[in-house]
């Protein structure tokens, strides 16, 4: 922290290496379904020779989650930053599969428990609709890792800051 050297300041956006595989993954095309990625283990990707990216598999994985979370912090206004929060609030203290039982009901609370699906809890706490969500999170990658956004992100700043 500038007033007081002595307080780490942590910066979300300072890391470049996953930003910089995000930038490349996305140029590429290469951005995962968001289902696909709630879905995913780095370990399926490091197993899976057929996994589509081959050795960068999880490092593109950690980038996107890592993207993921940039997204649900600050997107559209930060209009999911209260939906992170709850998220983690609740995965912490044991309440995850009680939410998820609320919301989206028994069966969907059965798939969760048995195989931690993360695009069931999203669909608890984030959208059911995760084509929209899937859309926005892609327009949120694109805009992050445009040209230009390399030093921003070097400081420590949004690249979406102006």
């Amino acid at each position: 922290d500038q007033a007081d050297v002595t307080v780490p300041k942590f910066m979300a956006w300072a890391n470049l290496e996953r930003w910089q595989t995000l930038q490349w993954t996305n140029q590429r095309g290469n951005l995962m379904p968001l289902k696909t990625l709630l879905r995913t283990t780095p370990q399926e990707l490091i197993t899976d020779p057929a996994n589509g990216g081959g050795d960068w598999a999880p490092l593109m994985y950690y980038a996107q989650v890592w993207g993921l979370v940039q997204f649900l912090h600050e997107a559209e206004g930060g209009k999911y930053e209260l939906s992170l929060r709850e998220m983690l609030t609740d995965a912490s203290a044991g309440r995850m599969g009680r939410r998820v039982e609320q919301e989206l009901g028994r069966a969907a609370a059965d798939a969760f428990r048995l195989r931690r699906d993360g695009a069931v809890v999203f669909s608890a706490y984030v959208s059911r609709d995760l084509p929209t969500l899937e859309a926005e999170y892609a327009a949120f990658v694109t805009r992050a890792t445009a040209r230009g956004n390399r030093a921003k992100v070097a400081a420590g700043k949004s690249p979406l800051e102006p």
